[in-house]
């Protein structure tokens, strides 16, 4: 029974961290197009620290969702003129 636990802990763990980094890698993309459009520059551990700082925030606010960028956002905001 233990040693079943500890599998799916472990299982969940390696999941969690996949989404985690994936989630990651998407919002440095979506914010280096946003840099490149505008011309400012990012900091990928700012980034990783905000959203680090964000996540954990909002895990104390019931209904809230993970905080990540988008790429989809992102292209979807520009084809319907919502970004100059």
């Amino acid at each position: 029974m233990l040693f079943s636990l500890c599998d799916h802990i472990t299982g969940l763990i390696n999941h969690f961290s996949i989404i985690a980094v994936v989630g990651f890698l998407d919002s440095i993309v979506a914010a280096k197009q946003n840099a490149a459009r505008f011309g400012y520059s990012i900091s990928p551990n700012r980034e990783l620290v905000a959203l680090g700082a964000a996540n954990l925030v909002a895990s104390f606010v019931p209904g809230t969702l993970p905080a990540f960028g988008s790429i989809t956002r992102y292209q979807s905001s520009i084809c319907t003129s919502s970004i100059l």
